[in-house]
């Protein structure tokens, strides 16, 4: 079981894609 609150592939690509931070 990997763990959710550490920043996977899939999520920094998502990021990666859509900013939210801007």
């Amino acid at each position: 079981v990997q763990p959710t609150h550490l920043p996977v592939p899939e999520a920094l690509d998502f990021i990666n894609e859509k900013p939210t931070h801007e």
